[in-house]
């Protein structure tokens, strides 16, 4: 895949300041993004690794796969002690993320 058509994500305007305070004092923040449907999307796919906010897209998409890659191989053999295979947990990973946005039964 060519990333010729990559350019720079700059989206400080999803960058905001909310008052912990506030919060505790149960005041619901104000205040509305401005980014288009692509952006948003981006968004979603990157997650909100703070590493990767001013990232390009190519970089900050990456690391968000080199996250998921080090949860399945590391994380979930740490958590249970247990000798995972890491292709059958991606493969669960990615069958509970098609399932987050469809109706599916349990």
């Amino acid at each position: 895949m060519k990333y010729a058509n990559y350019r720079p994500c700059i989206i400080d305007t999803i960058l905001g300041e909310v008052s912990l305070e506030n919060l505790f004092n149960q005041e619901i923040p104000e205040g509305s993004a401005q980014l288009s449907i692509e952006g948003q999307a981006f968004a979603v796919a990157r997650g909100g690794w703070l590493a990767s906010i001013k990232l390009q897209v190519k970089a900050a998409l990456a690391q968000a796969g080199k996250k998921l890659t080090s949860i399945v191989e590391n994380d979930v053999f740490e958590l249970s002690d247990v000798q995972r295979n890491p292709r059958r947990i991606m493969l669960l990973m990615r069958s509970l993320t098609r399932n987050l946005a469809t109706m599916a039964s349990v």
